[in-house]
């Protein structure tokens, strides 16, 4: 299940994806989900994603809003969700309202398909194997084995292993990888906490199922903050 929020004619200006996640929580909230099933180490997979213009000061303007999931559980929150829901005023100092914004489904790959160029509504952030997933992050997309990382991640959220791999052409690897410093959340003794992520087109090739899911789950770490969330080429 995949919705796209339309945000075009009421913009929003948000810093911190921490603040969309509680925005998307609250509204999810609303629909009945339960909390254990949105946050916490048992919660169901699913990202976002949000498109817009990032500024240098730290805050981006967001026109677009993708939720994506391969739940039944979360799934059933989506297609109930109201744009007026996505709300938050956090002590952060981010305001996001959606009310008055345009809710459609989201774009899906076809059914058995087995192979998948993707491009990504929001940066993908991985964590070295071993580290502290609150301080330590992959700087560099090139020193790291990103298939394995992908999958590895994929087959915690699933909970089985899966017959899929990942794959960027060489030229895209050396010129076509934008890698931004995002700004993740606000500490509580107020410091910034901001993150490396990295944006590039990439193949996924596998069972079909195992693609479906990568595509509504996301890739990389910290999906549910707003990491790694797939879409198609226009």
């Amino acid at each position: 299940m995949r919705i796209f929020i339309d945000l075009h004619k009421k913009p929003q200006r948000v810093r911190y994806c921490d603040s969309m996640n509680a925005a998307i929580v609250a509204a999810l909230d609303k629909a009945g989900i339960a909390s254990k099933d949105m946050v916490g180490p048992e919660a169901q997979p699913w990202t976002f994603g949000m498109s817009g213009v990032a500024r240098e000061d730290g805050f981006s303007t967001i026109t677009g809003l993708t939720i994506s999931t391969p739940s039944e559980i979360i799934a059933r929150g989506l297609m109930q969700i109201r744009p007026e829901w996505i709300q938050v005023h956090s002590s952060n100092g981010d305001v996001i309202d959606c009310s008055g914004a345009r809710r459609h489904l989201g774009r899906l790959p076809a059914d058995g398909v087995s192979e998948l160029a993707v491009f990504f509504a929001s940066p993908i952030l991985i964590k070295p194997l071993g580290k502290d997933p609150e301080t330590e992050w992959i700087e560099e997309f090139g020193s790291v084995d990103f298939d394995a990382a992908f999958r590895r991640g994929l087959e915690r959220r699933a909970g089985r292993d899966m017959d899929i791999s990942f794959s960027a052409d060489p030229l895209t690897l050396a010129v076509g990888v934008t890698r931004r410093l995002v700004h993740l959340r606000k500490a509580t003794n107020g410091r910034k906490v901001i993150v490396p992520a990295f944006s590039l087109p990439l193949t996924m090739r596998g069972h079909p199922e195992d693609v479906r899911f990568a595509y509504m789950a996301g890739l990389g770490a910290k999906t549910r903050a707003g990491f790694g969330c797939p879409i198609l080429p226009q």
